[in-house]
């Protein structure tokens, strides 16, 4: 049987370059990352958390209490005179400034960078994890360990360069949270004496998984390179190495043969993650045709919506009549979701649907992408639509960069109210 493994891109947000490497690697048809780690206060974390938000690609909070600036207020002995974190020597292993940390200051920055992924997110993260393996300090360990109980979310197993720590661990096994059993680094010659390179070393890579029980991480470190990136992080031109990898495919298909490819949630009993790492890529979207009309209506059926009324044929096949605009999405040829745009006279989306177990893994994203992309293409500003009031397709359509702006009274059947909503295309 295979040993799972999970594939952590770290660092998600440190920067433009960065941020734009991890995604070149997300969107190969060669790609095995089945995680991203989510930096919540570094340049690009704005950015890299609307991907996220927009793609629903599995993701953890990955906490820095090591660099950029803290995001809670009070802060007197987390940082220096420059306002930002005070700095850890990890090429010397000397984390002797958390000593200066007070607890209650930690807990509260801990709470606070939670607290933006979920406002920026819009959603749970996977898993807590560090950016520097700061959880192998108590000081961090047991506010960490709180809040992952708390919130029943696991984390990265504590380690001590890069090794076990088996007494962080064990604190985390009676506190009953859920962690990896142990981790592992893909990066050649890192500091000149941890890492894996998975090119030259897959073999010992693989031997070294086989030799310990439970599940894995592999943290890899994807990313394009630039002015910006040298300068605030000591880790530069090595991150691209994974990128090139994934482009020539080999090392991939290694590590699709020789591991089980999951993501945080398998932790928690939740298989979702494999649509996530593997199935995503290999859905296409086409142009709808009146051919369509009747995986359509399956999909509408089995979308896991509860429908003010059912959707007929009929209604369909009447909207292809007078030049609605379909787009479907398919897996292995089969219809798993599908929209509709009116263009005629203004821009409204009528139908938007995917079949429930495709969903949480961006296919709904992209069908919504795609029918913005025609509505602009027609020269239109605004597009709007009509949902179910207080259903969760107002909550996607917040995600989506919608503005409700009406509300109706007992539209639907069963006396179900409905509410307008627009969003401004560029």
């Amino acid at each position: 049987m295979k040993k799972k493994l999970i594939i952590t891109a770290h660092d998600f947000g440190l920067c433009r370059s960065v941020n734009e490497g991890i995604i070149y690697v997300l969107e190969s048809k060669n790609n095995t990352i089945s995680e991203v780690a989510l930096l919540p206060n570094a340049p690009g974390s704005a950015d890299a958390a609307r991907y996220i938000r927009e793609t629903g690609f599995g993701a953890s909070l990955c906490l820095n209490l090591t660099t950029f600036k803290p995001i809670s207020k009070v802060v007197k002995t987390l940082v220096g005179g420059d306002g930002k974190f005070l700095p850890v020597d990890i090429a010397n292993w000397n984390f002797s400034n958390l000593d200066r940390f007070d607890d209650k200051e930690v807990a509260n920055e801990i709470r606070a960078q939670w607290d933006w992924y979920l406002e920026n997110v819009g959603s749970k993260p996977n898993a807590i994890v560090t950016r520097k393996s700061e959880s192998g300090d108590p000081k961090v360990l047991l506010p960490l360990v709180n809040l992952a109980k708390s919130e029943k979310v696991p984390i990265r197993s504590p380690f001590w360069k890069w090794k076990s720590n088996y007494a962080a661990q064990s604190y985390v096994d009676q506190s009953g949270v859920k962690q990896t059993d142990n981790v592992f680094i893909g990066l050649k010659n890192w500091g000149g004496k941890y890492g894996y390179d998975l090119e030259e070393h897959m073999d010992i890579l693989v031997e070294d998984v086989d030799l310990v029980s439970g599940v894995s991480e592999l943290i890899v470190f994807p990313g394009f390179v630039d002015e910006e990136l040298f300068k605030i992080s000591t880790l530069s031109w090595q991150r691209g190495q994974f990128v090139q990898l994934t482009k020539r495919g080999k090392v991939s298909e290694e590590l699709r043969s020789y591991f089980d490819l999951v993501n945080y949630k398998s932790l928690v009993g939740d298989t979702k993650f494999t649509k996530t790492s593997t199935l995503f890529r290999d859905i296409v979207l086409h142009q709808g045709k009146p051919a369509d009309v009747p995986s359509m209506i399956e999909v509408n059926q089995n979308d896991g919506f509860v429908h003010a009324y059912a959707l007929p044929a009929e209604r369909l096949e009447n909207l292809f009549l007078r030049g609605e605009s379909f787009v479907v999405a398919k897996h292995d040829e089969k219809i798993i979701g599908f929209g509709s745009i009116d263009c005629e006279i203004r821009a409204r989306i009528h139908f938007l649907s995917v079949r429930k177990d495709y969903s949480g893994i961006g296919v709904g994203t992209a069908i919504m992408k795609a029918l913005l992309d025609l509505a602009r293409s027609k020269g239109y500003k605004k597009v709007h639509t009509i949902v179910e009031s207080k259903s969760t397709k107002e909550i996607f359509l917040k995600k989506m960069g919608f503005t409700e702006i009406g509300f109706y009274k007992d539209r639907y059947a069963l006396g179900k109210d409905a509410s307008m909503w627009e969003t401004v295309i560029k």
